[in-house]
């Protein structure tokens, strides 16, 4: 498409260029958006949160442990 752009261009032929130059430019704006996807689906603050709601529930059984251990021993 760069091509045939260039030989219209220096040819004079300026009929149809408006397409062939929206063709290209539909063409980068593709490649641009390609490149800046990330390799990896998932991003640090996606593993971050599932890090931390797959520890939540462990950390509350401790505290519920840490807490009843703790009433044993001041008694009612």
């Amino acid at each position: 498409m760069s091509r045939e752009l260039k030989e219209r261009a220096a040819s004079g032929r300026l009929e149809g260029m408006e397409a062939v130059a929206a063709s290209i430019s539909a063409w980068v704006s593709y490649e641009k958006r390609v490149k800046e996807a990330p390799e990896w689906p998932y991003t640090a603050g996606i593993i971050g949160r599932l890090a931390m709601s797959a520890s939540v529930p462990g950390v509350a059984y401790l505290a519920k442990m840490l807490f009843r251990n703790v009433n044993l021993f001041i008694g009612p």
